[in-house]
C-alpha cells in the first residue's frame, strides 16, 4: 500500500513536469499557489508602472497589460505554460513601457486647501464648504482640463499611517468635487503624499499646520 502511494505521487509529478503545469514562484494575484517566475515578475512590473502613476496617467494601456496578466494567468491553468510565459514576458515589456508612455504631466496651477478634518477622519465639514466652493470656481475655470487632488499630512504618527490619511482625505475632496458637479469623474484623481513633502517645519504648531494641506492641481493634459 505504501509503495504504491509512493508510485502514485511521483505519477503525478511526472505529469506535472510534462504538462507544464509545476508552479515555482509566489506572487501577489494568487499568493496561496506557486506560478513561473515571468508570471510573477509581470505582476511587478505593473505594480511598478502603478507606482509611476500608470494607473491614472494612461489608465487604458494600465488596464490592458492587467487583463494580459490575467490572461497568461487563464492559459497557464489550463496547462498551456509555454504560451502563459510567452504573454506574461510581453505584458512585462509594455508594463515597463508604461513609464515613458506616461511621463508625469506638468502642473499649471495649484490652489492649496485648508480644511478643518477631524482627527484620523476623511469627512468633509460644514465650515469648509466656503473654501471647497471656491475651488470649484478654480476647476471650472479651468474647462476640460485634468485635475489632481493631492493630500498631505504633517509629521506626527507613523509613515504609513500618514500615509493612508493623507489618501483618504484627498479622495474625499475628489467625491465633494465630483458630487457638487464641479467635474467628471473621469477627469480627476486623488493622490496622497502623506508626511514625504512638508512646505514647513514640523518641529512647530505652526509649520505642522502649514504642512496638513490638500492641493488641487489642474494638469497639463
Amino acid at each position: 500500500m505504501k509503495r504504491a502511494f509512493i508510485l502514485l505521487v511521483v505519477a503525478v509529478v511526472a505529469f506535472g513536469l510534462l504538462t507544464g503545469c509545476m508552479k515555482y514562484t509566489q506572487g501577489e494575484k494568487y499568493k496561496y499557489a506557486m506560478h513561473p517566475s515571468a508570471l510573477v515578475d509581470a505582476e511587478q512590473d505593473l505594480a511598478d508602472a502603478k507606482a509611476r502613476g500608470a494607473d491614472t496617467q494612461c489608465p487604458a494601456k494600465y488596464n490592458a497589460v492587467a487583463k494580459m496578466i490575467d490572461d497568461a494567468y487563464a492559459i497557464y491553468y489550463t496547462c498551456r505554460t509555454e504560451d502563459a510565459i510567452d504573454m506574461a514576458l510581453a505584458a512585462s515589456g509594455k508594463a515597463k513601457a508604461l513609464c515613458g508612455e506616461c511621463a508625469p504631466p506638468v502642473v499649471k496651477q495649484t490652489m492649496v486647501l485648508k480644511l478643518n478634518f477631524d482627527f484620523d477622519k476623511s469627512i468633509i465639514k460644514d465650515q469648509d464648504i466656503p473654501q471647497l466652493q471656491k475651488a470649484i470656481e478654480f476647476i471650472k475655470s479651468h474647462k476640460g482640463s485634468k485635475v489632481r487632488v493631492a493630500g498631505h499630512t504633517d509629521a506626527k504618527g507613523s509613515d504609513q499611517y500618514n500615509q493612508k490619511l493623507s489618501e483618504r482625505r484627498a479622495a474625499a475632496v475628489v467625491s465633494y468635487f465630483v458630487k457638487n458637479g464641479a467635474i467628471k469623474k473621469s477627469h480627476i484623481h486623488s493622490i496622497g503624499y502623506g508626511e514625504s513633502r512638508p512646505v514647513a517645519t514640523n518641529d512647530t504648531d505652526e509649520g505642522r499646520a502649514e504642512n496638513r494641506r490638500v492641493e488641487v492641481q489642474i494638469l497639463s493634459k
